[in-house]
């Protein structure tokens, strides 16, 4: 399977972190973030691994760029779709601007 040229990346809000979820060799943690524009939505990412730190300079209300994969999982019978986050930019200017 090919993957795409460019990568996804969504220009949005974060609104919500879990907390981190360990197994014996991974760890995970979820985000929740609104999209920009005249219609938000809100979408729910996971981001593994050494990337959570990525997530850890974060705070809520801060305005972001993320760059994520797609992927979907078939268990029985139905399919489960994530968004998988593998790098966070935080956009300092219109969270500053966003704040006053």
């Amino acid at each position: 399977m090919q993957t795409q040229e460019l990568p996804l990346r969504l220009p949005c809000i974060l609104i919500g972190v879990s907390d981190e979820i360990h197994g014996e060799n991974w760890k995970k943690k979820t985000f929740l973030v609104r999209t920009k524009g005249q219609y938000p939505k809100e979408v729910m990412f996971s981001i593994w691994g050494d990337s959570i730190e990525q997530l850890n300079r974060c705070q809520v209300n801060d305005h972001l760029e993320v760059f994520f994969n797609v992927q979907s999982k078939q268990v029985n019978d139905r399919y489960f779709t994530e968004c998988n986050a593998y790098r966070i930019n935080i956009d300092w200017k219109q969270t500053k601007e966003a704040a006053i």
